[in-house]
């Protein structure tokens, strides 16, 4: 064996894998329950739609825009039930849900990719394209992504397959 060789094999040895699980286990210890909750609420099934029939009276958004964001959310539920990976409180004990649901409904049951964030994503996706120069909406997804991450309800990854499914499924749709 050349010295190149055994050299490759230690540097292999000392590799640590990132481990999502860990990872999560570190961000959950700080305390900003409250905080992430109130963040990962307007993306809640109900509340969502409630914000976007508020948007739609007030006339921020047409009709168009409703159609797009439903087209958007049933891609998204529809590629939950494609990869069907268990949430991570399901997975590991040591994550704790922080939600308060149990996600036990067959709709709520899926992790990735993560709905909360596509929803988020999606939705300032369309905001931006109608209203260029709003900067809120650049970080409304990424903000929503970790405090689902937080919450223990999404792995990390299923953050990031959330927003770039987003990002996909509104350049296929407009």
């Amino acid at each position: 064996m050349s010295i190149q060789d055994m050299l490759f094999q230690n540097k292999i040895k000392n590799i640590k894998y990132f481990s999502e699980i860990d990872l999560m286990e570190k961000i959950q210890k700080m305390n900003f329950t409250k905080q992430m909750k109130i963040i990962s609420k307007p993306f809640n099934t109900g509340s969502f739609i409630v914000i976007i029939f508020a948007l739609f009276i007030y006339d921020v958004i047409d009709l168009s825009d409703v159609k797009l964001l439903l087209y958007g959310c049933i891609i998204g539920t529809i590629l939950k039930f494609i990869f069907r990976r268990k949430r991570p409180y399901f997975a590991d004990e040591r994550i704790k849900n922080y939600t308060g649901k149990d996600h036990i409904d067959v709709f709520e049951h899926y992790s990735f990719p993560s709905g909360h964030t596509f929803a988020a994503t999606f939705f300032s996706l369309m905001m931006l394209h109608k209203y260029p120069h709003e900067f809120m909406f650049n970080i409304v997804g990424v903000l929503v992504g970790f405090s689902r991450i937080f919450l223990g309800v999404h792995y990390p990854t299923d953050i990031i397959g959330g927003i770039l499914f987003a990002f996909i499924t509104f350049q296929i749709l407009i």
